[in-house]
């Protein structure tokens, strides 16, 4: 026997079998303020190591650090050093692979075509549908 949207609770399971049953249905928002937010903040980050990064290598250039003095030039030291500068450019890099990986999802999500204006007519009646059997969705 096939599963039914009758027999799921109302609301998100009855309308999620409901778009399981019929996918030309669904309708997902993309959140584009939230996700520009969440690039820009990652780019306010990025700024801000960036420029620290820049004040420890004026730092560990100075002559008097011996072993830091190095770390411009030697990839080697720098990484064996286990110094500030090296646990920066760490966390640097997990910033940069999340800012990265979020403006190329960010950019696929944005170049999804949106719904024909027919599905939105279909969502309509049945959210209005759904509403008069219960207490409906309590998310927008």
């Amino acid at each position: 026997m096939a599963h039914s949207p009758a027999n799921d609770v109302n609301g998100y399971p009855r309308f999620a079998t409901f778009i399981g049953f019929m996918p030309e249905l669904a309708i997902f928002r993309r959140f584009g303020d939230l996700t520009a937010r969440n690039l820009l903040y990652l780019q306010a980050e990025l700024a801000a190591l960036s420029e620290d990064l820049r004040k420890l290598e004026a730092s560990d250039s100075e002559p008097e650090k011996k072993d830091e003095n190095l770390y411009a030039a030697d990839w080697r030291c720098l990484s064996r050093g286990n110094g500030e500068q090296w646990k920066l450019i760490l966390k640097i890099r997990s910033v940069l692979r999340e800012y990265h990986e979020t403006l190329l999802r960010a950019h696929a999500v944005s170049d999804l075509a949106g719904p024909a204006p027919h599905r939105l007519e279909g969502r309509t009646a049945l959210s209005i549908r759904a509403g008069k059997h219960g207490p409906g969705f309590l998310g927008q």
